[in-house]
């Protein structure tokens, strides 16, 4: 496919500074394009997946039900003061899946521009000049990390609740109303944790690498099987090594009775709304020559190089076991490989990357 594009863009141009690329068939141009678009086969590189397939998260995500809630921000006449008010009328079907006060508005800011000659900003109940009627408002919602909150607003100028009982004292058809405005959600990074991450809080091997040995079989044994399938083909089994790194405990609780526990929130990290996903990486160190007083090699951590090897689709965090269960060794080439695993939720928003070393050492 590669030939093909680099030969129709020669031909194009006229003037291909290296020699134009030959197809050997044109049949097997279409062959490929098939492979990868419409019918992709079982065996790699395709694996039975389309080039432009979503991801079963991403599919999953489509039927989950959106929470809203809809708050008003005004002045009570009554109270003398500004609040915040839930519209109960406008509650979804879906608010009593949020639990507690979880989704809810409990604060908002106006930051008003401050009008020339003027020592300081506009108090809230101050009448401004058209040149200062810009402003931004700042909305805090009590919400957890496995939520995605977006907001948008629109200004009632007419609303007026005179006796308290939060419904309008004005006609609504006389209610004068601007539309909504865009959708603002406050963007979310996913927790990472890495190698350095784990090296500062002294976590032991045990509790930070998948190990692809089990209990009762040598590690020569489990190496010579990834080499051989590395030249010939085949799936190497490391299914067990994700399950069994979470459950190791790697300090003491003093807090719980001097109890020894994991590292890793297992419990939710195995749960159902969750999937979790895994990309294969290989990284080649930096390898040039560059000596010191002690003739040591210094490498260059910026001029490592990492490729992915391969990509293993997300599956239910309940059934991590199969994530690393057909892992690629003649994919991946080396046995000096790590994985990156992503927790994401049933909206398909990551909440957790973490990179782990697959070590051939028993569990």
């Amino acid at each position: 496919m590669l030939d093909a594009y680099r030969r129709s863009r020669a031909l194009r141009s006229g003037s291909a500074t290296q020699p134009i690329p030959q197809l050997n068939d044109e049949d097997e141009l279409v062959a490929l394009l098939s492979h990868w678009m419409i019918k992709p086969p079982e065996q790699g590189p395709y694996y039975g997946r389309r080039l432009l397939d979503p991801s079963p998260a991403t599919k999953e995500s489509q039927g989950v039900p959106t929470l809203r809630r809809r708050f008003r921000i005004g002045r009570s006449a009554q109270a003398g003061a500004w609040q915040i008010k839930l519209v109960e009328s406008d509650v979804s079907h879906a608010d009593d899946e949020i639990v507690g006060a979880l989704g809810s508005l409990v604060g908002f800011e106006v930051l008003a521009q401050v009008a020339a000659g003027a020592a300081e900003g506009p108090r809230y109940d101050d009448k401004i000049g058209n040149s200062e009627r810009s402003a931004l408002l700042r909305l805090s919602v009590l919400d957890h990390p496995f939520h995605t909150t977006r907001a948008r607003v629109r200004i009632v100028r007419n609303w007026i609740d005179i006796d308290g009982d939060d419904k309008p004292d004005i006609n609504p058809v006389f209610v004068l109303a601007s539309g909504y405005s865009e959708w603002s959600c406050e963007g979310r990074t996913p927790q990472h944790v890495d190698g350095k991450l784990l090296d500062q809080a002294k976590v032991p091997e045990a509790g930070r690498e998948l190990r692809v040995v089990p209990t009762n079989i040598p590690p020569e044994a489990r190496m010579r099987e990834w080499l051989s399938k590395a030249d010939a083909g085949g799936v190497f089994d490391a299914g067990d090594a994700l399950p069994a790194v979470l459950d190791v405990p790697v300090f003491i609780d003093v807090d719980d009775g001097d109890k020894a526990k994991s590292l890793w929130e297992s419990d939710w990290m195995r749960h159902d709304g969750f999937t979790v996903s895994a990309m294969i990486n290989r990284t080649i160190t930096d390898i040039g020559a560059r000596y010191g007083i002690e003739v040591s090699v210094y490498p260059i951590p910026t001029r490592e190089t990492t490729t992915v090897r391969q990509v293993r689709n997300a599956v239910p965090a309940g059934n991590l076991g199969t994530l690393l269960n057909d892992l690629q060794p003649a994919e991946i080439l080396s046995l000096d490989a790590w994985a990156r695993l992503a927790w994401r939720d049933g909206e398909g928003h990551a909440v957790l990357e973490v990179d782990m070393p697959l070590t051939f050492k028993n569990r």
